[in-house]
């Protein structure tokens, strides 16, 4: 209330789980929780001292970000794990439609394979969300070679995906951010961690502390320009 003090609350959910991500949209939340499988709760908010959970979706592994991707959809991203031993198998983009907040369903999900980390699942600055364009995208990181999925001989990519009600989630481009040409030798942790992804009409900009990337959308991503700060 006014004073702070607690009014309505909902216990007993999800013992032994943390939460992990959660969202807002007017009187609904939705809240992901984890231990070795990942149940996104949708909760009516409208009555303040009566809350009450709507529905309970169970999937495999968990998401740590989620955004409303247009009027009845959430998108999560986060991580896919064996629901026997929680390990990761592989970074996860699950496309929620939530146009009944009683009956949420997992619509599509895809799988990055190999992605050892992602900054943009702990600081929301730094994912792209463009749901009128149909376009996502994030910068990830790589342990070691992996050629299953996509090129890795270097350690950080930035990921460009799309979504369609009839398609789904469809890979648009892996850009190599050291094929830029911005960072001499090897990009630092610290330098990925400030990479972003932006665009302007057709063209893809990535913008880093080094400089900015440009991409044409028209052309399979092909790099057009570079301009690099000056010392």
């Amino acid at each position: 209330d006014e004073k702070l003090k607690t009014i309505g609350k909902i216990e007993d959910l999800a013992e032994g789980e943390q939460i992990k991500a959660a969202r807002f949209m007017g009187d609904t939340g939705y809240f992901v929780t984890y231990r070795n499988t990942d149940p996104l709760f949708a909760a009516d908010l409208s009555d303040p001292k009566n809350p009450r959970i709507m529905s309970e979706l169970n999937i495999t592994g968990f998401s740590e970000y989620l955004h409303f991707y247009g009027e009845n959809q959430l998108l999560g991203i986060g991580w896919e794990t064996d629901p026997d031993t929680g390990n990761v198998t592989g970074m996860k983009c699950s496309m929620f439609d939530i146009s009944d907040p009683s009956d949420v369903r997992e619509t599509d999900r895809f799988i990055l394979k190999d992605v050892s980390f992602c900054d943009a699942l702990y600081n929301y600055h730094a994912i792209l969300a463009a749901p009128k364009k149909s376009l996502f995208g994030f910068a990830y990181g790589i342990y070691g070679d992996n050629t299953d999925v996509y090129d890795s001989s270097e350690n950080y990519y930035y990921a460009l995906l799309s979504y369609h009600d009839q398609n789904g989630f469809e890979p648009q481009m892996y850009l190599n951010i050291n094929d830029s040409e911005l960072f001499e030798g090897s990009m630092s942790y610290q330098d990925y961690c400030r990479v972003r992804g932006v665009y302007i009409g057709d063209m893809f900009y990535l913008v880093t502390e080094k400089g900015i990337v440009s991409y044409n959308i028209q052309k399979d991503y092909e790099q057009t320009g570079t301009l690099k700060w000056e010392a």
